[in-house]
């Protein structure tokens, strides 16, 4: 399990997206949450597969930030 920090504009439906995205490669969200930053929202994520979900995600245009160890 990894921590995926992701950034992308406060835009009506990119939230969506990115679930959308990420469910489509088969890729759950094990929790987390968005922080928004002025005009961007800033997201973390734990997942088990936060390579495949950074290759996905930025194919449309979300940025992937930092992949992170976690202590659970």
């Amino acid at each position: 399990m990894k921590d995926i920090e992701m950034a992308f504009g406060n835009t009506k439906g990119n939230l969506a997206l990115m679930g959308e995205t990420l469910g489509k490669a088969n890729i759950s969200l094990e929790g987390g949450g968005v922080f928004e930053n002025g005009d961007v929202s800033i997201t973390h994520y734990l997942m088990d597969a936060p390579e495949k979900a950074k290759i996905a995600l930025e194919k449309i245009g979300i940025q992937v930030n930092k992949i992170n160890e976690v202590i659970i």
